[in-house]
């Protein structure tokens, strides 16, 4: 063990301060760099110094921090098309940066979309970007923990997104927002946004196919260990979600050791959840869509 302490020592001293090649990704050899804190805006008239709410802030941030990635996404696209490639490398490597960051929804609610979208029309064009979303998610781990890589499921999550945002009348909506709580759930630890999503779903189609309010009622049972809602939803989703009957019989045990057992041994005495699968939507143009899942 002495030994083994000197080797990393003696290691730490070679590299002197400069860990990021353990930590990160260190900067492009003779690139010029500078450190985020000292960038000034290009034009501060863009800025203004009066006070503002919450709100104001939050959507100024958004929106600037937005037009930081779409412009490094610009940047890189130039740089490629006009051959210059020693830039094209800067640009990428910050883009990569920028999209491992983890941006926090501040306000949460503003976030989401409108509730009161409704899925009626048969779109194409929605379809195939809802199918290479789910092909993203798959080809980035999803049901395949083995394959994970959070850069693909990121970009798989904004391509669910995107089919909402471009298509709010597709019959495909309720089936991106299910996508977009479970890719948050199980991969980006979102639990509160994750129900959010599940909701949607559910209100925008009542009878979605996919198991929305059963999925919400693990969350705020085990994750934000809220009984009177998950319990709520246990029974929604009996009421509604009959296809799986493990998720139906799953429910039903939940709903006894949450009402006839003390809510502290029930959470303590957490059940294994059934691994199931989504059935198919069953939607003019809808593919088989079928995954497994876990609470």
């Amino acid at each position: 063990m002495r030994c083994r302490n000197v080797w990393i020592l003696v290691l730490v001293g070679a590299l002197g301060c400069q860990t990021d090649s353990i930590v990160g990704r260190r900067p492009v050899a003779g690139a010029p760099t500078t450190p985020v804190k000292v960038i000034e805006m290009a034009r501060e008239s863009d800025m203004t110094m009066a006070p503002k709410s919450e709100v104001d802030m939050v959507e100024q941030m958004t929106y600037y921090r937005t037009m930081y990635v779409q412009t490094l996404e610009q940047l890189q696209e130039y740089y490629r098309a006009h051959g210059f490639a020693q830039k094209y490398i800067w640009a990428k490597n910050e883009l990569a940066d920028a999209r491992r960051i983890n941006a926090y929804e501040y306000l949460v609610d503003a976030s989401m979309p409108k509730i009161d979208l409704e899925p009626r029309d048969h779109i194409p064009a929605a379809d195939d970007l809802y199918n290479k979303a789910l092909a993203a998610a798959k080809d980035a781990g999803h049901g395949i923990p083995a394959l994970y890589n959070r850069e693909k499921m990121e970009e798989a999550l904004q391509m669910f997104k995107t089919v909402i945002r471009e298509f709010p009348t597709s019959d495909k909506i309720d089936d991106a927002a299910f996508y977009c709580g479970e890719l948050h759930k199980e991969y980006f630890n979102d639990d509160t946004i994750a129900v959010k999503w599940y909701e949607l779903a559910w209100t925008w189609d009542p009878s979605t196919p996919h198991p929305a309010r059963f999925q919400a009622a693990v969350v705020y049972d085990f994750r934000l260990h809220n009984r009177e809602k998950a319990l709520e939803l246990y029974r929604a989703s009996i009421a509604t979600e009959t296809q799986d009957r493990s998720n139906v019989r799953f429910a039903v045990d939940r709903i006894k050791q949450l009402t006839q057992g003390t809510p502290g041994e029930s959470v303590r005495q957490e059940p294994v959840a059934p691994t199931t699968e989504t059935p198919n939507a069953n939607k003019t143009g809808s593919p088989s869509d079928q995954k497994p899942k876990t609470p």
